[in-house]
């Protein structure tokens, strides 16, 4: 019985395991994406400060500063995004340690429980 039981928490153990590694590849994952979508967003924000400085004059400036809201609205949606992620992410994280932690205890419990029958 006592080994079934903790053949069982190995098993579960190794799930968790690899769930953990497979979040803590889309957190890395999303990490990169985020930085390099964050590097993009700054260079089209400098093309956007050249051309509005060229169009300072011009007639169409308006049309541009809808374009750029629309540019500064999009970008923010992404950002928002990248961080709702990687909040779950973390809690996902969190969740899968925890659930490792129990196994950990519930396995420590197995074994003082058969080390006080040994004794007795």
């Amino acid at each position: 019985m006592r080994q079934d039981k903790l053949t069982d928490i190995r098993k579960q153990e190794r799930q968790l395991d690899e769930m953990r590694n497979t979040v803590y590849k889309e957190r890395r994952d999303l990490l990169r994406m985020q930085e390099m979508v964050e590097n993009e967003y700054r260079k089209s924000q400098n093309i956007f400060q050249e051309l509005r400085f060229m169009l300072q004059k011009n007639d169409d400036r308006h049309e541009f500063g809808d374009l750029y809201g629309e540019f500064s609205r999009d970008s923010s949606k992404t950002m928002v995004a990248f961080a709702e992620r990687s909040r779950e992410l973390k809690r996902e994280e969190q969740r899968l340690a925890e659930a490792q932690e129990q196994l950990i205890q519930e396995k420590k419990k197995i074994n003082r429980e058969e080390d006080n029958k040994n004794e007795h």
